[in-house]
């Protein structure tokens, strides 16, 4: 298995490789936050193929690949944001 931690630290200290790396990160965050809104806007994985938003073979590499960069489903990551709002929205009106 790949040591990530390592190899991060190893291609930081090359020159050039940071900003490459920093606008390659942005992207890919940026396009499967959107793919995360058509979801929800659309109402699941079925739903957004069946509008034609996206191809059934696009919902399943953006929803893999959502999964393995932030370690949760499109779901839960749907209800872990709502959760958090609605705890600090409560625990300020409780204050």
């Amino acid at each position: 298995m790949t040591d990530w931690k390592k190899l991060g630290e190893l291609l930081g200290t090359l020159p050039g490789v940071q900003p490459v790396a920093s606008g390659y990160a942005r992207q890919v965050t940026q396009r499967l936050l959107g793919f995360a809104m058509l979801w929800h806007i659309f109402g699941g994985f079925h739903e957004i193929i069946d509008a034609g938003a996206v191809a059934q073979s696009t919902a399943y590499r953006e929803a893999k690949e959502f999964r393995q960069v932030f370690g949760m489903t499109v779901e839960e990551f749907n209800a872990k944001a709502f959760e958090s709002d609605s705890e600090n929205s409560q625990s300020a009106t409780e204050e």
